[in-house]
This record gives C-alpha cells, structure tokens and sequence, in this order.
C-alpha cells in the first residue's frame, strides 16, 4: 500500500494465505510470503487532490417537474451562479445532485406528480475526473457515484445537521486515510472468510425430538471442533450386547406385572436346563469312560456266565433235562421264586420243600421221599451259590449300565422341549437338532459296539454352550424383573431406554457425524483466521490519532470560518463527541452558557445559518481534493453583512476549486459578481426558467443580472431582431408589445450602466456599502456630454413606464431608433471603459 499506493488483487490473495497459514490452514503448492519494511518516510503523506468538474446535467426524464429541452451547463468558470425565481426548478436539481453525489437528508425522487405515473427516470451527467471527461447515463438504481462522492451540497438539510446534531467530521487526514483502507481491507478478507465459512455447509442429521434430553442427544447437540474419536466411538458403538439390551429394556418397560414375568422366565430357564441336563447326561453316559466301563461289565458278565454254566453243567450233568443254569432256565427259576415268595408260600423261603408243600412249578406235592424236593434243594444251592451269584450280579451291572443311558427324544419330542425353551431361533434350533442327531447316531453306536475304536466320536458341544449363556441371560433378566417390581425404578428404566435407543440412532448416524466434526474443525480454523482479521486494533489507534489529527484543527478552522463570515461574536463552539472506529463526532454548542440550552433556543436563524457554514466550510474545506462545493440559498434569513462576507467567502473559495451557487435571491446574484470581481475570479450566471414544457430550463440570466456590456449585446443582437421580424410579419400593433418591453429594459439598462460604469460601482442599491477603493477616482472620467447623454436617454425612455395623457399620446420609438439608441450606448461604453482618469488641478 505505501510502495505501490493500493491493494491489488494479488495482494488479497496473499493477506487471504497468510490468515489461512496462521490459523494452521494448510495452503499448498504456494511459497512463503516475506514481509517488506516500511520506512519511516512513508509516513510522511501529502494529499495529492484528485480534481473533479461537474460540466452539466441533461436530458432530464421523470425527475420532479425537471423536463429541460438544454443541459444545465456549469462550465468552465470558477463559480457559477444558477438563478431563477420560485418554481424554477433549482429544487429539483438539488434533490437530483444529491442522489447522484450523496447528501445530508436524501428523499425519494419522485416523478412529476402532475404527468402520468409510468416512465423512466433518468438522466445524463458529465464531468472530468482526474483530467478525464466522462459521461454516465444514470438512474435512482445507481445510486450515489464513487466519482462524485466528494462533491459537497450545503443545504437546509446539511445546516440543520450541523446545529442540531452530532456530525462526523468529512475531512479525514492523509495519514489516518491509510488506517481507513486498511481497515477497509480487513473487512474486505473477513467477508471472503465469512464466505468461506458459509461455504461449509453442515450435513448434520436432525436429531429427532424423542433424543433431545438423552445423554447422547446432548453430546449429538454439542458437537464441536474439539470433539474427539474416542467421544464419537464411546456414543456411536452398536453392538449385540447392546442390542439385546434394548430389546430387554423394551420388554422391561412395556411389561405390566414385573413379577410374573420374573416367574415365567424362571420356568422358561428350568425348561432350558432341563433340555441341557438331558443333552449333557446323554454325552456322559455314552462318553468314553462310560463305555469303558461298559465294555467291562459285559465283559465281566459274560466270563462269569461261562463259569457258573460249567459249574451247572458239572453239577447237573445227569439231569433229567439239558440246560440248566441257561438264560431262560435262571429266568424260570427266577419266575418261579417270585411267585412262591409273593403268591404260594410267602411265609416260607424258597423253595417250600415241607411235608405238606407242592412244587410250585408243576403243582404237584412235595414229601421226603421224592426226587423232586431233592433237586429243588439243589437247584437253590446251585443259584445261590458264588459262581452263579457272581454271575448274576455281573450281568445285573451290565444290564444297569445299559440302562443307564437315556433314550434320545424323537423330532417332536425335541420340537416341545425347544419351545418350552423359548428357543425359537431358526440357526440355534438347527444346530441343536443336528447335535442330537449326533447323539442318536453315537449312542446307538455305543450301545452295539465291541471295540472303542469303532465308535463316531461325541459332536461338539458348540450348539449346547449357549444354552447355559441363555440360562445366565434368563435369570439375570428375572432378576431385574423382580427388582423392577420391588423398587419401582420405572423412570431409571426410561432414560436407560431413551439412552439406548438414541445410541442405536447415533450408530446410523456415525459416518455423517464424523463429517460434521470434521467441517467443524475446518470451520474453527477459518474462524480463527476471520479473527485476525478484527480491526478493533487498528480502528482505536486510528481514533486515537483522529483525536490528535482532527478535533483541534477542526475547531481552529471553524473559529476561523465564522470570524471571516462576521460571527466572531457569537459564543459558540464545537466539542468532540465521540469517536468510534476511528470516526471522529463532533457537535456544535454554546460556547461558555449557564443553563443548558439547544442553540436553537438561544441564537437567531441566521446566526443558525452562518454558524451552520462556517461549520461546513471548516468540515470539507479542508480536503485538498479539488472536487465542487454545491450551495443552495445559503444565504437565507441573513442580513446584508453576512451576506456580503458570505458572497465573498464563496467567491474565495472559487479559486481552489468550483462551487456551485443556486439562488432566487438577485441581491446574493450581485454580491457574488461584485466578490468574483475582488476575487479576479470568473462568475458565470445561469437563469432557471418554468416553461410550459416543464421547469429547470437553462437560459440567459435576467437582465437586472446581466452586466452592462453584456445586457447592451442581448438587446442588440436578440431583441432587435426579433422586434423588427415581428413588425414585419405581424404588423405594427403587434409589434407594440415587443417595443413597449424593450424600452423597459433598454430604461433598467440605463440605470445598471450608471451603476457600474458611470459611476464606477461606488454605490449600487443592493449593496449596504461604499466602495471607493480604487474606483472614486473614475469619476472624474464624466464629462457633461456623459451627463447629458444619459439625461436625455433616461428622461426618453422614462416616458414608456407611465400611463400617456389621451390628448397627446406619446408614440413607441420605431426598431430601427431603438436600434439606434443601442448602439451609441453600446459605443459610449467602449470608449468610457478606455477613457484615462485626467490629472488633478
């Protein structure tokens, strides 16, 4: 900015890098930035005044009652004066100027509220800036040009706000100037960064209402920059623990009898332990120690068999029958006990051999003499015997052990057990069916095998095992049934569902989640960044300068301003007010009053309007950009010696820069030719005419404005002619019209020739004083044929202002008399202007 005198493009970019990398932005494939010293004498800043001209404004469409058929031309000269009576449309041009250059109290632009409503509004504006013309067709759309911003327009609505309000100072030092555009740079980065930012458009699921007040809804609700992945994993995790606890907490919540439940699901675990017991003891009598032992009790049974029978066949070998001592023998004999013992003889042991018993196979009677009592004697012995006994007691084991191994349930014997098990899963029904199946396959295998090497091994027990996990899940779920209906923890179950629920919700949501945290994150190193952008540093050295740079040499200039315009003796002052961002504020006040009182209250309107532009004038004045200062009636309720210092305080400030004066006041129209003439600067005058097609049409002033010389060249080279055309096309009467309105003028020409030449501006009748430096000694230049001249002329011309006697009418001059009159006038005044002042006597 102080190398080059602005901010580029390229140089945004690299402020914009360096936030970004300071914020801990990683920018890529871009080099280091390097900073550059600023020496000392940069500071030392001289304004360079960029020079700005308005030309004209024309073409007028839609703007009040505006509709000129010639631009309003400012030309060249260094003040211009814009004249016209009420209604003119010198309003209308000020509403108009400022809109286009900006203005205190700015109001809608209306159309001529008397045309019709539609149409556009617009307008052509020319001017130079900084040496270039340029030409802008412009419509309220536009708004205030930053061309013409600088203009400055005193009006009613820019006095009221110097004496009635605090106003910020316009004229802004050439050093505090830099603090404003960097500033202004600062606020141009964070509006990119908060467009950045605004760019990170958040995804973000919407957490639903029944979540809000769970422990993850809150944490889903606080999600920030700082969030970290351990957070998001401890609140988003779902796992089948989780989810069986959801639906346990589901049931819990909605079960109305607490202790029922507890019970049924106690009997549904019996019915499962009962279903495991069964499938356990199958796999322990049919493991390999079972049969083992198995085998060895068949083993045992069988050698012992074979040793009774030989002992049996030892014993009975002479028997009347073969086979005792066989299978079916022992059962007969076994049979046969049983009944004697329980039916024929049960108080006598077997076998009843007395005198008196029968054998109770045949049923035929026992005596001491029989063969019969005999063998059955023997036959008791022979069972009762240790071999035979031995033998019996090894096949009653092996028969045990047969039997000791359960039966395997049938498929509908195993459905009724799963279902009073609740277990109604297709995959764990499945796989408890095919291990019993197993079971069959390997229990029959057990009961017909010989060798243990032939038996198909157990099946896993992988489909039994969770079924002691669905115990522990059972009487723990009883458990917390009972306590449900003891403790009354009804709301303590909500929240833990409430939480659960929300969780599962948040686990759907974890790859967004993830997302947000991240856009966070980038979010907070751009609003880090944005903060490096806070111009509250630079904006309190500004005002601190500001206070230092500005409020004294403002208050300075304003004592300065109301001196030269004749208010030195009013008590008033300007204090700061405030000042904010480097804005300074200021207000005008009484200077030194006891009670406390509005100047509006205590001063005159105008010594409200003097004090209002030596308020102005020391507020823009200042600035050494050449740009126009636009005035409208500024000298309203003034007396004659503030208008006159005010005329020649204007006049003066024409020669820096050019103003701009519209006025209805003819008084203000010849102070400012006559302070224009002190000032050696050039006053042009531009009269406002109304039309009928409208008002603000541009022309030459009114002849009571005009200067002689050039009042003599209207008359001759307009008026004149357009007399004679008239007589000649019209005829005489006609023509009267136009004569009798040119002796008019021709007599008030007379009278400003006087004024000015004759009497070299001594005295004129609206001006309060003499003026004799350096023009009462012209007056000796008057000759008595200069008396003479205007003597007769006046006493001529004097005769068309009055009413004629019937009797002796007085006739209008013909043109080409008139015409004649003119001329010697007009020759007159260039030989007096050139005439030498005699010497003295």
């Amino acid at each position: 900015m102080f190398q080059n005198g602005e901010i580029t493009a390229a140089d945004l970019i690299e402020l914009q890098i360096l936030c970004r990398r300071e914020a801990g932005i990683e920018v890529p494939d871009l080099p280091e930035l390097t900073s550059v010293s600023v020496t000392a004498a940069a500071l030392c800043i001289t304004s360079t005044g960029i020079p700005l001209r308005l030309q004209s404004l024309g073409e007028l469409k839609g703007i009040n009652a505006l509709a000129p058929r010639n631009p309003l031309d400012f030309g060249s000269d260094d003040l211009t004066v814009i004249y016209g009576s009420n209604g003119a449309g010198k309003s209308g041009y000020i509403r108009v100027l400022k809109h286009i250059c900006g203005g205190r109290g700015v109001r809608t632009l209306h159309r001529n509220v008397f045309g019709p409503p539609d149409g556009n509004q617009s307008l052509k504006v020319t001017y130079t800036h900084a040496g270039t013309a340029k030409v802008l067709d412009w419509t309220p759309s536009l708004g205030v040009q930053d061309d013409l911003r600088t203009v400055s327009l005193f009006d009613s609505d820019c006095a009221n706000v110097y004496i009635k309000d605090e106003n910020e100072v316009a004229y802004e030092p050439p050093l505090l100037s830099y603090f404003r555009r960097l500033v202004e740079v600062c606020e141009n980065l964070s509006i990119t960064l908060k467009q950045d930012i605004a760019a990170k458009v958040s995804a973000k699921p919407q957490l639903p209402d029944e979540h809000a007040t769970s422990v993850g809804g809150r944490w889903y609700a606080g999600l920030s920059h700082s969030t970290t992945d351990a957070a998001v994993e401890q609140h988003c995790s779902w796992t089948p623990v989780l989810e069986a606890q959801l639906t346990t907490l589901v049931q819990r919540v909605a079960e109305p009898n607490p202790s029922d439940k507890a019970k049924a699901l106690r009997k549904t675990k019996g019915h499962v332990h009962s279903l495991l017991t069964l499938l356990r003891t199958i796999e322990t009598s049919t493991n390999d120690d079972a049969l083992s032992a198995l085998l060895r009790a068949r083993t045992s049974a069988s050698d012992k068999r074979r040793a009774a029978d030989e002992d049996a066949r030892t014993v009975f070998e002479n028997a009347p029958l073969k086979g005792i001592a066989s299978e079916s023998w022992r059962l007969l004999w076994e049979a046969a006990r049983q009944f004697s013992e329980t039916d024929a003889y049960p108080e006598n042991a077997f076998p009843n051999v007395d005198s008196d018993a029968h054998c109770v196979l045949c049923q035929q009677p026992l005596d001491a003499t029989t063969d019969a009592r005999d063998r059955l004697l023997r036959f008791e012995d022979f069972v009762k015997g240790s071999l035979a006994s031995e033998a019996k007691k090894a096949e009653d084991l092996f028969t045990a052990l047969l039997e000791s191994v359960p039966t395997i349930p049938s498929n509908d014997e195993l459905d009724a057990l799963l279902d009073l098990a609740a277990i109604t899963d297709d995959t764990r029904t499945k796989a408890i069916r095919d291990h019993v199946t197993q079971l069959s396959i390997h229990r029959e295998g057990f009961l017909q095998t010989a060798a243990p090497d032939s038996l198909k091994p157990l099946p896993s027990t992988t489909a039994i095992t969770p079924l002691t996990d669905m115990e522990t899940e059972l009487e723990t779920a009883a458990a917390a049934y009972d306590r449900d209906a003891t403790t009354g923890n009804r709301k303590e179950l909500a929240d833990k569902l409430r939480d659960l629920r929300c969780q599962k919700w948040l686990s759907e949501q974890k790859p967004a989640t993830l997302t947000e945290i991240l856009r966070l994150r980038e979010v907070s190193l751009l609003e880090k960044a944005q903060r490096s952008t806070n111009t509250k540093a630079l904006s309190d050295k500004k005002s601190a300068l500001a206070v230092q740079l500005i409020t004294g040499a403002f208050v300075k200039r304003f004592e300065q301003e109301l001196a030269r315009l004749g208010g030195g003796r009013l008590n008033v002052t300007i204090e700061n007010t405030r000042t904010t961002k480097g804005q300074v504020w200021h207000r005008v006040v009484l200077k030194g009053a006891q009670t406390p009182l509005a100047m509006s209250e205590v001063l005159s309107d105008g010594e409200l309007r003097v004090v209002s532009i030596a308020a102005f004038l020391a507020d823009v004045a200042v600035n050494q950009d050449s740009t126009p200062f636009i005035f409208d009636d500024p000298i309203s309720s003034l007396d004659q010696d503030y208008e006159e210092r005010t005329a020649h305080r204007l006049a003066e400030t024409s020669k820096t820069r050019q103003v701009i004066v519209f006025t209805h006041r003819l008084s203000l129209l010849h102070l400012l030719e006559q302070a224009s003439d002190k000032e050696s600067v050039n006053c042009r005058i531009v009269s406002l005419h109304r039309e009928t097609w409208g008002a603000g049409e541009p022309g030459d002033p009114p002849l009571p404005a005009q200067k002689p010389a050039k009042a003599l060249n209207s008359l001759l080279d307009a008026r004149i002619p357009k007399l004679k055309r008239v007589r000649t096309e019209e005829g005489v009467d006609a023509s009267q019209i136009h004569a009798k309105a040119l002796c008019g003028d021709i007599r008030i020409t007379l009278e400003r020739l006087i004024e000015f030449e004759l009497l070299a501006d001594v005295v004129q009748r609206f001006r309060r004083p003499i003026n004799t430096m350096g023009k009462i000694g012209k007056l000796a230049r008057i000759t008595s044929e200069d008396c003479r001249l205007f003597d007769d002329l006046m006493t001529k011309y004097s005769r068309y202002e009055h009413a004629q006697p019937d009797e002796a009418p007085v006739a209008l001059p013909e043109p080409d008399e008139l015409e004649s009159d003119l001329e010697s006038l007009r020759s007159w005044l260039a030989t007096f202007s050139k005439r030498d002042i005699p010497p003295a006597r």
